[in-house]
């Protein structure tokens, strides 16, 4: 019998890509898999009784303890540079009864596993499974995204401004009930201005074209109804699944400070970081540490003239940093060329073998895909915006690559985006 895998996607444009290579890789490792959001989650648990469960929303595991208690309960997780107070680590010694019934944590790097070390002094660990980021094996084993950006006239802008433009529609008003939420608000609404700024800029003085990425947890419908109509023609919104590929193709990047700084830098794809324009440096450095790394690997204007000479002049790619390096290698390992997915995979079947959980027969994978399209449709009904976080099989399609992927995987074909490490190792303790 197949073991089934259930796979919880908690955010579209973050977690599906890398959720469904690992669900193909399981395929071909005679496994079924189902990639559960938000909407679907709690009706396979209880319909569908899979041997295992991947949560990357720690929370979940009550979900998990309640209707599916005998699975292999694995934590995968969405993030992995947290600081402590917000990280996997800390949420499970607030929650020791979730901790304990998590079988698995498949964790990124040494940098998590310190966490663990800090808030559960002296145990085994026996838990942590040294996994690596799984997002970035999909530019790691992609040797077709090398040179796509070397001819390329787009320049690709990365929205970070959810607080004010919800996936689901919902006001500001929303997100400022809130005091602790006011400072945020008012940094996204710099940023964004920031952006507009870029953008009639590059529209009224360049031939570029834009493409505009969403934050994951962004609407895209405000981007093409409030700015693609500036010039329909040369600006472009892009809800694609993976972030490595749409910046591959990007003849340079302008964004604040995120986490998907690192794919731009290991693609040595030019980037241009907004925060010194909007004067949210200290703001970004206080609420996401690591993400201020971004500003080392490229141009920091302090002013739109700045930012505009740096447009128009030759425009250099990013060379190595050590501390950049040291932080893909501590709470990333990308440093490897094994698989973080393949590690995944082996890590689960194996969790699998070892637990044998008796979980008894569930309906077939074909009828819950059939009772989830009809819980798509209402709520679709309900909102049309639902699609822009939670994952639908068939709405939101798989690009047939992701296969290639898998094959590259299985047959250990790096692409050249991956070397050693160019930096000495611990250079910013140096």
């Amino acid at each position: 019998m197949k073991k089934r895998i259930v796979i919880r996607a908690f955010t579209l444009r973050r977690d599906v890509a890398a959720a469904a290579v690992l669900g193909k890789l399981l395929e071909r490792m005679d496994c079924e898999v189902l990639i559960a959001s938000a909407r679907n989650f709690r009706r396979i648990l209880k319909l569908w009784k899979p041997h295992a469960v991947l949560l990357n929303t720690v929370s979940e595991v009550e979900t998990c303890m309640e209707l599916a208690p005998k699975a292999l309960c694995v934590q995968w997780p969405g993030e992995g540079s947290e600081a402590l107070r917000t990280s996997t680590a800390w949420y499970f010694k607030q929650r020791p009864e979730c901790y304990e019934h998590t079988d698995l944590i498949l964790h990124w790097g040494r940098f998590n596993a310190a966490h663990f070390e800090t808030v559960f002094p002296g145990e085994n660990h026996e838990k942590l499974i040294h996994c690596g980021n799984p997002r970035l094996d999909l530019i790691k084993f992609n040797p077709d995204l090398v040179g796509l950006n070397s001819n390329s006239n787009s320049i690709g802008i990365v929205g970070r401004f959810n607080s004010i433009n919800h996936h689901d529609g919902r006001p500001t008003l929303f997100s400022v009930r809130r005091m602790a939420n006011i400072e945020s608000v008012i940094n996204q609404i710099q940023g964004f201005a920031a952006v507009m700024n870029v953008i009639r800029h590059l529209m009224e003085n360049t031939n570029y074209h834009i493409s505009i990425r969403p934050h994951p947890a962004e609407a895209p419908q405000s981007y093409i109804r409030y700015v693609k109509t500036i010039e329909p023609s040369r600006i472009h919104v892009d809800e694609s699944l993976d972030f490595g590929a749409w910046a591959a193709k990007q003849k340079f990047i302008a964004a604040p400070s995120s986490t998907s700084f690192l794919e731009t830098y290991l693609q040595r794809i030019p980037f241009v970081n907004l925060d010194r324009i909007t004067n949210s440096e200290d703001f970004i450095k206080s609420i996401q540490p690591y993400t201020v790394l971004a500003m080392k690997i490229g141009e920091t204007p302090e002013t739109f003239e700045h930012l505009y000479e740096f447009m128009q002049g030759d425009i250099e790619l990013p060379g190595p940093d050590p501390e950049i390096d040291d932080h893909l290698d501590e709470a990333h390992d990308w440093f490897t060329s094994k698989s973080a997915i393949k590690r995944n995979a082996d890590a689960i079947l194996e969790g699998i073998e070892k637990k044998s959980p008796k979980v008894g027969l569930g309906i077939p994978k074909l009828a819950l895909e059939a009772i989830d399209a009809m819980s798509f449709r209402r709520a679709m009904a309900k909102n049309e915006m639902h699609a822009n976080f939670d994952y639908k099989a068939g709405h939101h399609p798989i690009p047939s690559y992701y296969e290639t992927i898998v094959d590259n995987i299985l047959n250990g074909r790096l692409s050249k985006t991956y070397t050693d490490r160019p930096t000495p190792a611990k250079a910013s303790a140096e």
